[in-house]
């Protein structure tokens, strides 16, 4: 029965989706101020996030915000376990007051709908496998990072299924000493019991959502910036994560699977 409920409550939630995918799309189509688009799409993230919370039984709590300057754009980069850490992350950040946007599979934007609102929050498509539009989605991210929007990449590359912080890819450094903007680690805590990896469903689950500290970027390495991420971002998922050593991979992939 907890299955059966667990896959009614997905279902219902991709048609909200859907629908607010559609309906941001048509309302945006009349506004001509580009920042009036934006703000289009993103008017509605708490309150429809909240109604998702309700309708989960599922909780979010959000805290960090002192740790963000107004007066700077973020790369942020969070832990990965569920597709839920999306709406977390843009339910948390628009609470903050800061637009955010995501890089995102190629894919992801030919869905009808879901690719206008992606592409309406300023989201930036990668192509797999080809290295001469890798950079072009590389530059694209830093134009989006230099026009006040933060950008979130999940530097693991792909859903954790076991709570252990997977290697880091290494593409997202580079973006970041590209930009030349300061690195947003963020522990999201909870959304694995929410929306699992395996199998279809969403559950009740009681989720945080943690900013930690900036870690500035001028003059440090990639393989630094990777060591300083991991270790705050263990720190501020400790009790909840299967702390385990692991090294990071020295790639250049932003895909997420």
């Amino acid at each position: 029965m907890k299955k059966i409920k667990g896959f009614i409550i997905f279902v219902i939630t991709v048609i909200g989706v859907l629908e607010y995918s559609l309906e941001r799309t048509i309302l945006a189509f009349f506004k001509k101020d580009k920042k009036d688009k934006d703000m289009c799409y993103r008017t509605p993230l708490i309150p429809r996030g909240k109604f998702m919370l309700w309708l989960h039984s599922s909780t979010l709590d959000w805290s960090g915000g002192e740790h963000l300057d107004p007066n700077k754009t973020y790369l942020v980069m969070p832990n990965h376990q569920s597709y839920t850490d999306i709406l977390m992350i843009l339910m948390s950040f628009t609470a903050f007051k800061r637009r955010v946007s995501f890089m995102s599979k190629k894919e992801v934007f030919y869905m009808p709908f879901m690719g206008s609102a992606m592409k309406g929050l300023s989201c930036i498509p990668v192509e797999r496998g080809n290295a001469r539009k890798a950079i072009k989605s590389i530059n694209r991210t830093v134009e989006v990072l230099h026009s006040g929007i933060d950008v979130a990449i999940f530097p693991e590359g792909t859903r954790s299924a076991n709570r252990v912080l997977l290697p880091f890819k290494k593409g997202a450094f580079l973006i970041a000493r590209k930009a030349n903007v300061e690195i947003l680690p963020v522990a999201i805590i909870g959304t694995d019991i929410c929306m699992p990896k395996t199998g279809i469903g969403m559950f009740p689950a009681n989720m945080q959502l943690k900013v930690l500290k900036p870690i500035p970027t001028e003059g440090k390495k990639d393989e630094e910036l990777m060591e300083e991420v991991r270790v705050s971002l263990l720190e501020g998922l400790k009790g909840n994560y299967n702390i385990e050593e692991s090294k990071t991979e020295d790639k250049s992939s932003l895909e997420d699977k």
